[in-house]
This record gives C-alpha cells, structure tokens and sequence, in this order.
C-alpha cells in the first residue's frame, strides 16, 4: 500500500490502538496489582 492517504490514517489507527492497549494493559495491572 504506497497510498499516502491509507498510510496517514494506518499511523492514526496504529497509535490509537497502541494507547488503547497500553491503556487496557495499565487497567488490567492496576486491577489485579493495586500496589502500583
């Protein structure tokens, strides 16, 4: 896929699923380790 358009929202939807999961990932810690 060389298409700028379909790469510029490939970078959108890689970081907001980066942040989603570091989200779910820290939600998840905090849950089952309340000592952070």
């Amino acid at each position: 896929f060389i298409i700028p358009e379909f790469g510029a929202v490939a970078v959108v939807v890689l970081a907001a699923a980066i942040v989603a999961i570091v989200a779910i990932g820290s939600r998840s810690r905090l849950g089952i380790m309340p000592r952070y």
